[in-house]
């Protein structure tokens, strides 16, 4: 599905693991549009999560990456959440043609060639002393943030797996134990 074909109040589904291995289905609803949240041409689209698991625990770790369809077409997956603690069940979602640009940015940089290390420009300021932002939309834009994405461990000793953390944040990874154990033998 087209970003530019998202209109707000549009109804779906996402599918995320609450429990187990088994996605479940929990319901959407298209709050609107970021334009050029990341950067030129880098859409986000805000959605509301419906259903009595999701309006429970919020957006949380380990839902990134969760599709979302929306009149049954594929609309991208789940990558925002607001804030580290927020219970709101508002999420962000990178569209599926952006995720498949990739493809073509893979091969725009000619052989020998190097990329540009130069980071687009965040989303503008909201709001601020005086300003009246009267886009309510756009104030969520300050409080996106990556969802976090546990990684677990099993088999390690937890010194391990700390000593390690700070090169797996670096990566969006949140290093997790496992259920095991190490041996010392």
């Amino acid at each position: 599905m087209h970003v530019d074909d998202v209109r707000p109040g549009m109804k779906g589904v996402g599918y995320t693991v609450f429990q187990g291995n088994k996605p479940e289905p929990m319901g959407v609803e298209v709050l609107g549009v970021l334009r050029n949240l990341n950067g030129p041409h880098s859409d986000l689209v805000l959605i509301r999560l419906q259903g009595e698991k999701a309006e429970y625990t919020g957006v949380v770790a380990g839902m990134s990456g969760s599709p979302v369809y929306i009149n049954g077409k594929l609309l991208g997956a789940l990558a925002f959440r607001i804030g580290a603690f927020s219970k709101e069940p508002i999420a962000g979602v990178t569209p599926i043609e952006q995720m498949l640009e990739i493809n073509e940015f893979d091969h725009s940089i000619p052989p020998g060639g190097t990329a540009s290390s130069a980071k687009a420009a965040g989303a503008a300021k909201t709001s601020g002393p005086g300003a009246s932002d009267t886009n309510a939309l756009q104030s969520y834009a300050q409080y996106l943030q990556p969802i976090d994405a546990p990684f677990v461990f099993s088999g390690f000793n937890e010194g391990s797996v700390k000593e390690f953390a700070p090169q797996f944040a670096t990566a969006g990874l949140v290093p997790v134990m496992g259920v095991g154990s190490a041996s010392n033998e």
